[in-house]
């Protein structure tokens, strides 16, 4: 595999077959973040489409600051969010609650469906930093680039969902 900077520099340049190699190797986990929040697949497939036509139009303006990952996945992110403010609609995480119904321990006092619904009353960063990490699987240091975040700050931001998800669910059992 060729170093992600210059396969960024030849799409810069019009290359589309270094744009299939980025796509091959970014679009699974791109189109998992997008339908880890809308549970949509023809949303997922569209608006993972749309991330890669951005990613040929703005490769011109990749610095090489980050990392390639960062920067597309920071689209993606961006996607979601202008996706989210055209819908004014909550998140959901359906498609997550499939993955934890699967891993489910039956002997755990909290059902997955319970865990998903705690989530979504999460503050809207608590809940992306959560999302990024626990459901898309995306390391810590890497969210915090996609928020623009520096690490301790987002490690903070970590540390308060996942108290307020505990905070949610206490209440939610004692219920």
């Amino acid at each position: 595999m060729l170093d992600e900077h210059i396969l960024i520099s030849r799409v810069a340049q019009g290359d589309k077959e270094a744009l299939r190699e980025i796509y091959e190797i970014h679009a699974k986990k791109v189109y998992n973040m997008i339908f880890n929040r809308f549970n949509d697949q023809y949303l997922a497939d569209d608006m993972t489409q749309d991330v890669f036509l951005t990613v040929y139009d703005k490769s011109i303006t990749f610095r090489g600051d980050s990392q390639v990952s960062t920067w597309i996945y920071r689209i993606a992110f961006n996607k979601c969010l202008d996706e989210l403010r055209r819908r004014k609609k909550t998140l959901r995480y359906k498609s997550s609650y499939q993955t934890l119904e699967r891993e489910y321990d039956k002997t755990l006092p909290v059902s997955p469906t319970t865990i998903l619904t705690a989530v979504d009353r999460l503050k809207q960063s608590q809940k992306e930093a959560f999302t990024m990490v626990y459901l898309d699987k995306i390391s810590q240091k890497e969210a915090s680039e996609i928020l623009n975040m520096n690490i301790k700050a987002f490690e903070s931001l970590l540390y308060r969902a996942r108290i307020s998800l505990q905070k949610i669910l206490s209440k939610t059992k004692d219920s």
